[in-house]
């Protein structure tokens, strides 16, 4: 079973008992008592309702997706510096995204693969580069990129301990969002299967991990501001980080 729900205010996820929703008894329904977890890197989650009922639940977004959406609350609550990193490791997970999915769709073997990952899994440079050359013997073309200016801006938060204002914070967010879409538009459309191949992957290990606590444990889809469940109709269009600030602030 997959649940559909909505990241709560600061990256805690909104989730009900699934034994109290559904009981073997149609009569012993009870009222969802909602619980708010706090996100992991692990993406298993594993807590016990008010009655007693013990869940295990699976994050099914990737990282880049949770890492984006963070920054956002970062910046609705004013944490300029805090957001920037945040957006600035997200399309590093990006990278490594397409890295995955461009290796599956060449057949490379998941061992081999992960072995070439541990000689680049600490070095964002060695980690952009294999990104940009894979990126472009798969589509002849080189993959999109931060102007050197947003470079220089991420590295003078990230490493100079500059304080960011909003409308650097914001401009610096468009970009990263423009190009992380472009990234990801191009590899929907020319890699779908090798996509569904690495997330059918990272989900069997998952449960597998979510089955050495429980038997019972549910799927859940939290919808973020780069929802890859969206179909390719609507995925990217018209989604801006300015007015996603707008939507969420309302609330």
């Amino acid at each position: 079973m997959t649940l559909t729900l909505r990241l709560h205010n600061n990256m805690k996820i909104r989730t009900a008992c699934m034994k109290c929703l559904t009981p073997k008894e149609s009569s012993d329904i009870q009222p969802a008592i909602w619980i708010n977890l706090q996100i992991n890197d692990e993406n298993v989650y594993t807590f016990t309702c008010p009655n007693g009922h013990k869940n295990v639940l699976i994050l099914q977004e990737e990282k880049f997706e949770l890492l984006f959406e963070s920054a956002v609350y970062a910046i609705s609550d004013g944490y300029y510096k805090e957001a920037v990193s945040s957006i600035a490791s997200s399309i590093e997970r990006l990278y490594e995204f397409s890295i995955n999915v461009i290796a599956i769709k060449n057949k490379i073997e998941t061992k081999n693969l992960e072995t070439a990952w541990k000689n680049v899994s600490s070095l964002s440079e060695r980690q952009l580069g294999a990104f940009i050359f894979l990126y472009l013997l798969e589509f002849n073309e080189c993959p999109p990129l931060p102007k050197k200016t947003m470079t220089e801006f991420r590295n003078k938060v990230i490493h100079k301990g500059y304080f960011p204002d909003f409308p650097d914070v914001l401009n610096y967010g468009e970009e990263i969002l423009r190009i992380m879409f472009a990234i990801l538009i191009k590899l929907r459309r020319n890699c779908k299967d090798a996509i569904q191949e690495y997330t059918m992957l990272k989900m069997k290990l998952l449960t597998e991990k979510a089955s050495q606590i429980s038997d019972t444990h549910v799927g859940q889809s939290s919808p973020t501001m780069i929802h890859m469940v969206l179909g390719d109709e609507l995925f990217g269009k018209d989604v801006t980080l300015s007015g996603y600030l707008n939507k969420i602030n309302k609330k």
